[in-house]
C-alpha cells in the first residue's frame, strides 16, 4: 500500500484500484487527498499484481498483460491486452494526446493557460526562440485539486 504519492505512483494495485473506480488514473490522482483516501486504500490491499509466465514469453515481440476481476456475485470478468495504448503499434491520436494532457495539467492550469501552453508546443518548430516557452514552465504554480 502506498504511503504517499511517490510510491502510489509506482504502485500497480494503487492505479488499478484507482482506475476501477474513477474508470482512469492520471497524475491529479497523485494529490494526497486520494493516496489518503481509505476507499482507494482499501480497495488496494484487494488487488493481487502476479507475473505470468504466458504474457512474459510474448516480450519484446508483445508488450501486454491479462487482468482479473473478481466480483462480489462471484462472477470473474477477464481480458487480455496486449500492444498497449501508445505503443508504436497503437498510436495515440492527437486529440486522445490534448485531451490526457488538458486533464493532467486541469488542477495546476486554467483553461486559458492550458490552451496557450499547447499552441506554444504545437508552434515550436517555427518559433524564434523556446523562452516564452521556458518562462511560462519556470513560473510557480499551485494544485487546485
Amino acid at each position: 500500500m502506498p504511503k504517499d504519492s511517490g510510491q502510489a505512483k509506482f504502485s500497480a494495485a494503487y492505479g488499478i484500484a484507482v482506475a476501477l473506480y474513477e474508470r482512469g488514473f492520471g497524475v491529479c490522482h497523485l494529490n494526497p487527498a486520494y493516496t489518503n483516501d481509505p476507499k482507494y486504500l482499501a480497495l488496494t490491499q484487494k488487488v493481487k499484481v502476479e507475473h505470468d509466465p504466458e504474457v512474459q514469453a510474448q516480450y519484446p515481440k508483445w508488450r501486454g498483460a491479462k487482468v482479473c476481476v473478481h466480483l462480489k456475485n462471484g462472477q470473474k470478468l477477464q481480458t487480455e491486452v496486449y500492444d498497449l495504448k501508445g505503443s508504436p503499434k497503437h498510436p495515440v491520436g492527437f486529440e486522445e494526446l490534448r485531451n490526457k494532457f488538458t486533464a493532467n495539467v486541469a488542477p495546476l492550469l486554467s483553461e486559458g493557460e492550458t490552451e496557450r501552453l499547447i499552441g506554444q508546443i504545437m508552434t515550436l518548430e517555427q518559433a524564434e526562440s523556446v523562452w516564452p516557452l521556458v518562462e511560462f514552465l519556470m513560473k510557480p504554480v499551485i494544485c487546485r485539486a
